[in-house]
């Protein structure tokens, strides 16, 4: 993989097969290539099968590449018990907010601009109760932005008042699966 920060190339690997000679394996690649020996982005259920059979690494995680699989039709409404939270929160910003939701030409760079200063509003938000936010992250939505090719992206937004408050920009996989990026708010 490339990494989209800093374009340095990285490896990982899926699979329960032969772990700690496919570990070895790449490690050693990564020695001959000159690039980190770092393998990230290891699935969860890899790593369980790591731990299992005590081949020893130096495992740690990075919450910045969790992934969550969420079902769309869950997520219409926030249905159910579990999203209750959410549900509740959706309905409390409506009734108090009365926001607008409209998809977002992120082709315009007034648009680009708009989602920039959200970007560097909540990287604010974050330092002023004292945490660090990801800068990485701002960097990436703002190469993501200012890219020549952005094939299936679609960006909403979510206005009060007429000033861009909130945005998700998303992917479209085309397979029945959309991939959200980016979801930020002030």
């Amino acid at each position: 993989f490339i990494d989209y920060i800093t374009g340095d190339p990285f490896l990982s690997f899926i699979g329960n097969n032969e772990l700690h000679q496919t570990i070895d394996t790449l490690l050693k690649y990564a020695d001959d290539m000159q690039i980190s020996t770092s393998l990230r982005l290891i699935p969860e259920d890899v790593l369980k099968n790591i731990l299992h059979e005590k081949i020893e690494f130096t495992i740690t995680e990075d919450r910045d590449s969790f992934d969550y699989i969420l079902s769309a039709e869950q997520m219409n409404g926030f249905k159910g018990n579990k999203l209750r939270g959410k549900r509740n929160l959706v309905n409390r910003c409506k009734r108090m907010y009365d926001p607008n939701f409209e998809l977002l030409n992120i082709n315009n760079p007034q648009i680009r601009k708009e989602l920039l200063g959200v970007t560097k509003d909540w990287m604010e938000g974050r330092m002023e109760k004292g945490e660090t936010p990801n800068a990485k992250e701002f960097a990436a939505i703002s190469k993501l932005l200012h890219s020549e090719k952005i094939p299936n992206i679609i960006a909403v937004g979510v206005y009060i008042r007429g000033r861009l408050e909130a945005f998700v920009i998303g992917e479209d996989l085309k397979n029945g699966y959309a991939m959200l990026h980016f979801e930020k708010a002030r």
